[in-house]
């Protein structure tokens, strides 16, 4: 299935009013790549792979990438483009060693 066409689909916009920011809890808006220049700190995302949609919390303070069609919707790898304090919250040493370890390593099916 084409990207276009994914993010136009009556059920995928059924689904993502479902998610949630989580840190937030608050909803989720579908950008493209051309509206990143417009959010603090996500104009060097254009150029970063297969990267040209993601999803913005409803308070504009969080971003999550969508690659290659699959949403990334985990806390530790939001991106804070909001004004004032980021609230995410940190991991452990013990997770964060294991967070880390899995980010480097590179799988090949």
């Amino acid at each position: 299935m084409d990207s276009v066409r994914l993010y136009t689909n009556d059920k995928f916009m059924v689904f993502l009013e479902k998610l949630r920011c989580p840190i937030t809890k608050n909803g989720l808006d579908l950008i493209s790549s051309a509206e990143f220049s417009g959010y603090n700190g996500l104009d060097s995302f254009g150029d970063f792979g297969k990267l040209s949609k993601g999803l913005i919390d409803k308070t504009k303070n969080y971003f999550y990438p969508i690659f290659d069609d699959i949403i990334v919707l985990h806390e530790q790898y939001a991106v804070f483009i909001g004004k004032g304090g980021d609230k995410k919250k940190s991991l452990s040493f013990d997770k964060q060693r294991v967070f880390d370890y899995y980010n480097e390593v590179n799988y090949k099916l």
